[in-house]
């Protein structure tokens, strides 16, 4: 396995990501990105295992980026490998910090105008404990959902890294 598929640098140094997870279990890809207001960037996520398996993919949904702001940064993946916090939006319909389990393939999502998420703000990437961070949202009564897997077309936008596939 080539690690240097799985890294993708942009924008002069303002995106930089490696997609591999931790564990070199799991990976993700990016669309294109896109600015839908004023420093408010977004694309498109789609994640997968070890087999090159689609786990997870909602074609309507667009990920947002997470602090800390100085460099984009769409996914937060667990110290372990096995989780990885994104934030999903849709103008004025959806707001929400997901987790996602990627072993068990469940989402648990929080709706970040209704609930107080200042935690999962402060989550850092390659640092935080998934199963601590789950029961948190559990206990905010936050949604378990079974994975979405829309398709992922290929050819309607460019999906980054390129080259990445375990």
């Amino acid at each position: 396995m080539n690690k240097n598929n799985f890294q993708y640098f942009s924008l002069n140094g303002f995106l930089e990501i490696n997609s591999l997870s931790p564990n070199n279990m799991f990976y993700y890809k990016i669309s294109s990105i896109d600015e839908l207001s004023m420093a408010w960037w977004t694309c498109r996520i789609a994640f997968y295992d070890s087999n090159n398996n689609l786990l997870y993919y909602r074609s309507d949904i667009h990920t947002a980026w997470l602090s800390p702001y100085d460099k984009l940064i769409f996914m937060k993946w667990s110290n372990d490998g096995n989780y990885a916090l994104i934030f999903e939006y849709k103008r004025d319909i959806i707001n929400d910090f997901v987790l996602l389990d990627l072993i068990d393939k469940y989402s648990y999502r929080i709706n970040s105008k209704i609930c107080n998420c200042k935690f999962l703000e402060a989550v850092n990437n390659k640092d935080f404990d998934g199963v601590q961070i789950m029961n948190e949202i559990i206990l905010l009564n936050g949604i378990k959902q079974s994975f979405v897997q829309n398709s992922v077309y290929k050819y309607l936008r460019k999906w980054y890294p390129i080259n990445a596939k375990l």
